[in-house]
């Protein structure tokens, strides 16, 4: 019989947890559904971000990390990375337009970046 209540307490913290999740989803809805559209496009600002969401931004940027698991600023470089992976993979563009095209300031921060990622450079990723 302890074994039945310690799996219901379980079910219930599992439903408890999916419930928080969503709830915590909907209040930075509108910061991701931001970050989806404009991550290439100019740099984003955590504070921008609490705003949107008419929260501070100490606590957007945990509830960010609890659903994401990732800080904003590192879910938004992964995003630009991911894009970047795709082109290089194109080799349609070069290194520096496709730093531009991912959103980063300069190709340092983005071979930087990517480097530290991908454990290459966007040159070796690119030929191999």
């Amino acid at each position: 019989m302890a074994e039945m209540y310690k799996l219901f307490s379980i079910i219930s913290d599992l439903q408890d947890k999916k419930y928080h999740d969503s709830a915590v989803k909907n209040k930075i809805k509108k910061a991701y559904d931001y970050i989806e559209e404009n991550y290439t496009k100019e740099e984003i600002s955590n504070k921008f971000l609490a705003e949107l969401c008419n929260l501070s931004e100490r606590r957007f940027t945990t509830l960010f990390q609890e659903i994401y698991g990732s800080t904003p600023r590192q879910y938004i470089i992964e995003k630009k990375l991911s894009f970047a992976a795709l082109l290089l993979k194109t080799e349609i563009y070069s290194i520096s337009q496709i730093a531009k095209m991912s959103g980063f300031p300069d190709v340092y921060s983005f071979s930087h970046s990517f480097k530290k990622v991908y454990s290459v450079s966007p040159t070796e990723y690119k030929i191999g």
